[in-house]
């Protein structure tokens, strides 16, 4: 009776553990299964992203190889409007350039050519300082207020009924500005009346004259 009930008791231990087993051979199988579906769910999201991005990028290559092949400006997806503004201001056929047939030049780079090659001085801004008659000769101070330079001319005139007397020194440079000195038309140059008196200065890089001053010489 004890070897019938301990059979007993061992086949249930044995049912029992083959159940278990199953059940967990069962679920590690479930777990396998779903891992790899999900593996491959993954592989093709990534696989069509992949393919999605390789075809913009060579539809806005073979766009962008399309506008050159024609030479017509197109637009792409990544284009700046402002940069093919920019160039078409740039280009070469957009510059105003010259026509033989009106004679008319219009190429900036000739003008620019032609003014420097006259030679065009600056404006001195010319001032005179004082203005003075003494024993009859007539002596007058002044400044170019703009220019600094050691190489020009300071030229003092006095005028009356067409007469023209004149005296000239250099000028000289003197802190931010050029001094004229003082510069004298002596007594036996002038006759008496009014006399108009301005003060001129020249150079190789400038050109100027004062305004005008009446004086009496008596």
């Amino acid at each position: 009776m004890n070897k019938k009930k301990l059979i007993v008791t061992v086949s249930s231990v044995l049912a029992v553990l083959a159940i278990a087993g199953l059940i967990w051979w069962s679920e590690n199988a479930w777990f396998t299964l779903h891992s790899q579906t999900a593996g491959s769910s993954d592989s093709s999201s990534t696989s069509s992203s992949e393919r999605s991005s390789s075809e913009d990028i060579g539809g806005s290559v073979s766009q962008g190889q399309r506008s050159e092949d024609t030479g017509v400006l197109t637009e792409g997806p990544g284009s700046d409007p402002s940069s093919s503004a920019e160039s078409s201001k740039t280009s070469p056929a957009g510059s105003d350039s010259n026509d033989p047939d009106d004679g008319v030049a219009r190429d900036p780079a000739s003008v620019s050519e032609s003014t420097n090659a006259a030679g065009a001085k600056a404006t001195a801004d010319v001032r005179l300082s004082w203005v003075d008659v003494a024993d009859g000769s007539l002596t007058a101070n002044g400044w170019v207020s703009n220019i600094v330079q050691n190489n020009g001319q300071c030229t003092l005139s006095a005028s009356k009924d067409g007469v023209v007397r004149q005296s000239s020194g250099n000028g000289l440079s003197s802190g931010t500005t050029t001094s004229c000195g003082t510069l004298t038309i002596p007594r036996d140059q002038l006759g008496t009346g009014t006399w108009t008196v301005t003060l001129s200065y020249a150079s190789d890089q400038a050109a100027g004259a004062s305004k005008a001053q009446s004086v009496k010489i008596s």
